[in-house]
């Protein structure tokens, strides 16, 4: 790329960068010749593109050059064309795209849209099926038994850069009905295709082909965005209590995608600044989530930093309970041991006071019971003894007197 080239892409992008925010961008509904109207069939997906700062457009009026030089749209979108565009329609949309660089968002159509592909590109006429990837109800929670309606795996290598932003947050899409797109030449790149179960039953697609259901192409200075399915993004399909998939998130990215700015130098290469557009707005959304997460880990961390000093004061608090119970226990403990130590200093006194008072007494009670005389007693007994006149008794006898007796007898 020469440095012109280059210089003109990087003013370029700096200026966008400048006011890259989707406030003001302009996305058209043409309902003139299709079957859905974005009011009764698409008010899930206006809103949220409302939301995202995009003017919403419409009009029953057959497309021309000042029809679209009126509205001025960023984006044109075709829910379900009905039948054929006329010259005049034709050739409005080729300029918006191709000359005005602004981008066309084809929804559904079956072969009415061949007119508006460009070459290499064509619609099958008959309905793809697929048996084995069934729609999931999310309230019964029973597959669906149309096998005209399934899920399509959005692909896990995204080296495109073209990949990357129309399936940015988009891991499977519900299908609810549509055809298979033929496609050859390299200017014509297919987002999304079904697997190898995915058929039709005349053959037109046999299984194995995993035929292509949506398809991004560059005319010009403009885009083309065409997936096959028109119900992809009713109001009843994006209910997401009933249904689980990426159907809204793809047609945010492809109306993003579409709606970047187009006023380059005719050097510059205008499918390569979206991309790169397309790379940076991906990137500054990541950055964006990246924040929100590191803002929700700080407020949770801070969060759990305030319990934690909480459960801290609580559990010093705690242990000043505790200590203060194991002083209190000390020095019960010490004062019961001293009580007992004085009650038993007061009983050994006791019974010391006791034994010397027993003692006494006992020293007492010999002198009253050992042998007392009365006054003068003891004389007159020495006198009894040393009196002759002592009344002695009669002299025993003698044995001899005694056997003497005994004879005589």
């Amino acid at each position: 790329m020469k440095w012109s080239k280059t210089l003109a892409l990087i003013s370029i992008l700096l200026i966008s960068l400048s006011g890259f925010a989707l406030a003001g961008k302009r996305v058209f509904f043409y309902e003139n010749k299709v079957s859905h109207r974005i009011d009764t069939d698409y008010s899930t997906f206006k809103e949220e593109l409302e939301k995202k700062g995009y003017n919403i457009l419409r009009a029953e009026v057959p497309l021309s050059k000042t029809v679209i030089e009126d509205y001025n749209p960023d984006v044109i979108i075709i829910p379900g064309l009905s039948s054929q565009l006329d010259a005049n329609e034709l050739n409005a949309i080729a300029t918006f795209v191709m000359k005005n660089g602004k981008g066309v968002f084809i929804i559904g159509g079956g072969q009415y849209v061949n007119q508006l592909l460009p070459f290499g590109v064509v619609v099958d006429d008959v309905e793809l099926e697929d048996p084995t990837d069934p729609i999931m109800d999310a309230v019964t929670r029973q597959p669906g038994k149309n096998i005209n309606e399934f899920v399509v795996k959005a692909p896990l290598l995204r080296d495109d850069p073209t990949l990357k932003a129309l399936l940015y947050k988009v891991s499977e899409i519900g299908f609810f009905g549509g055809n298979g797109i033929y496609v050859s030449g390299d200017s014509v790149k297919s987002i999304l295709k079904g697997d190898r179960d995915t058929s039709t039953s005349t053959g037109s697609f046999p299984p194995g082909v995993k035929p292509t259901v949506a398809i991004a192409t560059r005319r010009d200075k403009g885009l083309i965005f065409f997936i096959s399915d028109d119900e992809v993004l009713d109001d009843e399909h994006l209910d997401t209590t009933r249904y689980k998939y990426d159907n809204l998130r793809l047609g945010m990215n492809v109306v993003e995608w579409l709606s970047m700015p187009s006023n380059t130098p005719e050097e510059a290469d205008i499918e390569d600044l979206r991309i790169m557009m397309g790379e940076l707005k991906l990137d500054r959304d990541r950055l964006n989530k990246t924040l929100a997460e590191t803002e929700s880990e700080r407020e949770r961390l801070s969060s759990q930093n305030k319990g934690l000093i909480v459960q801290l004061e609580e559990t010093e608090d705690e242990i000043g309970r505790i200590k203060d119970a194991y002083f209190l226990n000390q020095w019960s403990v010490t004062y019961s041991t001293i009580v007992i130590l004085v009650i038993m200093l007061i009983l050994v006194s006791a019974q010391r006071a006791l034994a010397r008072r027993g003692k006494k007494v006992a020293e007492e009670n010999v002198g009253e019971l050992g042998y007392e005389f009365e006054e003068g007693g003891e004389e007159d007994l020495d006198e009894n003894i040393d009196s002759p006149e002592a009344d002695l008794g009669e002299e025993a006898p003698l044995p001899e007197e005694i056997s003497g007796e005994k004879k005589e007898k």
